[in-house]
């Protein structure tokens, strides 16, 4: 875990930087920069890089040959992708077929990644799925 540590913390570290640069282009009132929107982000990204700093420095210090995942790591691992990559599928779908039936296909494929029985899969999919499409078009009139 100590190589992914570094590799996260390397990334996390760019995007903060980023995130920092962006803070130099909000709105500010009549061009006084002072105290304007980006206070607050600015102090939180600041602190998050100094934990991030020290998170760093502790794992470069850890010693041991430890292996990078362990086998129950990559199960949940495999898991976590196959959940992602099925976000991204019901994502890039959403308008091209019925929210109903892409929403209890998606549901009931995340149902079995969890490892969920059978029939538990299908009650929880067929009830978020009418539940949310219920709330958004009877709910909110928001069509789907």
């Amino acid at each position: 875990m100590k190589k992914a540590n570094l590799i996260f913390n390397a990334i996390l570290f760019v995007a903060i930087v980023y995130l920092f640069v962006l803070t130099f282009f909000f709105p500010t009132r009549f061009g006084i920069e002072d105290s304007g929107p980006a206070i607050f982000p600015r102090f939180a990204l600041i602190g998050l890089s100094i934990l991030l700093l020290i998170d760093t420095i502790s794992t470069i210090r850890k010693n041991g040959n430890i292996p990078l995942f362990t086998q129950e790591e990559k199960k949940k691992l495999v898991r976590f992708m196959l959940l992602l990559a099925t976000i991204f599928v019901f994502v890039l779908l959403l308008g091209k077929i019925n929210f109903i039936i892409l929403s209890l296909i998606s549901l009931f494929i995340v149902s079995t990644i969890f490892k969920l029985k059978w029939m538990t899969s299908v009650m929880t999919s067929v009830v978020l799925t009418l539940f949310i499409y219920f709330v958004f078009v009877e709910g909110l009139n928001i069509v789907l």
